[in-house]
């Protein structure tokens, strides 16, 4: 198996903290607004509850819980080894 070594920048994680928060919120509001009448329907928003448990179980591992989500702070953690 190959191994990479990258480098963390805090701007960078912070970044990718913020897309990961932002995909988060759209993806909830795209299922409160989604109906599922059609097959179609049905599979577009089982695919987006699947994601959004995807993105809330890696912001677990940030130490993001849900509630955070909504506030304007949050703090998550950052491992500097």
């Amino acid at each position: 198996m190959e191994r990479c070594l990258i480098k963390k920048n805090p701007i960078d994680i912070e970044y990718g903290v913020r897309q990961m928060l932002d995909r988060y919120w759209y993806v909830r509001e795209k299922i409160n607004n989604t109906n599922a009448y059609t097959d179609d329907e049905t599979k577009e928003r089982i695919e987006l509850i699947n994601e959004r448990y995807f993105l809330g179980g890696y912001l677990k591992m940030l130490g993001i819980q849900d509630f955070e989500i909504k506030s304007e702070w949050l703090v998550f953690n950052m491992d500097n080894n």
